[in-house]
């Protein structure tokens, strides 16, 4: 009855109501679980706040007192927010301390919901969960480009940021042959050539192909930084027309049976002294006879017709039996007369189409691909995903929202890098 008596806030010390000042109360007959006394020590079978002690959990450590209890959960955050009269009560507005607010972020277990509870703003929480529907729960397949090698493991995790490189053109080497990915000088050239692209180091290149490889970073902000300055960045690459010249020894008729052209490194490459090539030579005239060098590797007669457009106004275009490719960056071109050779080596409108012809440099972002790590949650109905050790080229996976929002989907690739959504729609 007397400690029902205590209206006030002030350390149990306010104004007491219809009692006389002098009253005097004896608190060993009261419950220590109402009443605290900061300075005052309580017997065993009491904590230092004057509560009975229900249950201990863990060992007690010698030199704790015995009133304090090991681990209680109630001791730990229940009295925190609830039993501390000592911590001063928010001074907001009932319309502020009354509004429901979300819940924060927090851990899967219970000890993280009780903490959120604690520095909740305000008197009421809430929680959502959404139930999905099974279609909603659908997980969308990465589609892996082919003809890509993916790092290893030890690449992806020695690097903050990873970037895919692609656009280069295939290297003829002085043999007269395209590089092989099997073949670790070969492989080594592709790393040198993206870095002296893109002004890093060769170690931290790792080819994907003869044409592509990937860069990884330490920082997220360097392999931005990099991603903005050489992204669609153009790589002049123009095809060289001259007039076909013999060589000296007769038509590749010398010892070594063989002509000397150049490849688009300007070294010399041997040709092909097939029957076919042979016979071009020597049924065609060389006087009309256009030689082109630094076309792409493997072109066919097609690209080369293609060169000729009507709208240039060039006297001649040739048919694809006109044409033949000695190398694989190099081709003949029958003119069918010399005045057409001449003609077509004086045209302005060819020339400035060959000189524009470049490839173009893309680059994509990368990201880990996420994996099952465990179910989490009070009932353990929550999938928790971690990174893995995967490279996802942006483009293999299809977003989340995108992939929900359509009953299937399928992959264009090889796309010309000039084309646009908004001009794939045109």
């Amino acid at each position: 009855e007397a400690a029902g008596a205590f209206d006030g806030d002030d350390e149990w010390g306010g104004k007491l109501e219809d009692e006389p000042e002098h009253i005097v109360i004896d608190k060993s007959k009261l419950n220590p679980s109402l009443y605290y006394d900061p300075n005052e020590k309580w017997e065993d079978g009491y904590n230092n706040q004057g509560r009975e002690i229900r249950f201990q959990i863990g060992e007690r450590e010698e030199g704790v007192d015995p009133g304090d209890i090991m681990g209680d959960p109630e001791e730990q955050y229940f009295c925190q927010d609830l039993m501390d009269f000592w911590d001063p009560f928010p001074e907001e507005p009932d319309e502020v301390l009354n509004k429901p607010m979300p819940l924060a972020d927090h851990g899967p277990e219970l000890d993280d919901f009780l903490e959120a509870i604690i520095d909740h703003p305000t008197k009421y929480a809430y929680v959502e969960h959404n139930a999905f529907h099974d279609e909603s729960r659908r997980e969308a397949c990465p589609i892996l480009q082919r003809g890509v090698k993916y790092p290893p493991k030890k690449f992806v995790r020695k690097h903050k940021a990873v970037i895919y490189v692609s656009g280069l053109r295939p290297h003829v080497f002085n043999d007269n042959t395209l590089g092989h990915f099997r073949e670790p000088a070969h492989k080594d050239h592709v790393a040198r050539q993206i870095a002296t692209i893109l002004e890093v180091k060769a170690d931290v290149v790792e080819p994907a192909s003869m044409t592509a490889a990937f860069v990884g970073f330490k920082t997220t902000k360097d392999a931005r930084k990099t991603l903005r300055r050489f992204h669609r960045m153009p790589m002049p690459n123009p095809i060289l027309m001259t007039p076909y010249l013999k060589n000296n020894e007769g038509d590749g008729d010398g010892e070594d049976g063989s002509d000397n052209v150049k490849d688009q490194d300007g070294e010399e490459a041997t040709e092909t002294t097939d029957a076919a090539l042979n016979a071009f030579l020597s049924k065609t005239p060389h006087d009309q006879i256009l030689e082109l060098a630094n076309l792409p590797p493997k072109s066919d007669p097609s690209y080369v017709t293609d060169l000729f457009a009507s709208s240039l106004g060039l006297p001649y275009k040739p048919s694809p039996d006109q044409i033949i490719f000695p190398t694989l960056t190099t081709a003949l071109v029958n003119l069918s007369s010399a005045k057409n050779l001449q003609k077509t080596l004086n045209s302005k409108k060819l020339q400035t189409k060959l000189n524009s012809v470049k490839d173009t440099l893309v680059i994509l972002p990368c990201e880990r691909q996420d994996v099952f790590d465990e179910y989490t949650g009070w009932t353990h109905d929550r999938v928790l995903w971690k990174k893995g050790d995967k490279l996802l080229i942006h483009g293999d996976l299809p977003n989340k929202d995108f992939f929900l929002s359509h009953y299937d989907c399928f992959v264009i690739k090889n796309y010309d890098p000039k084309v646009s959504k908004k001009r794939h729609r045109q």
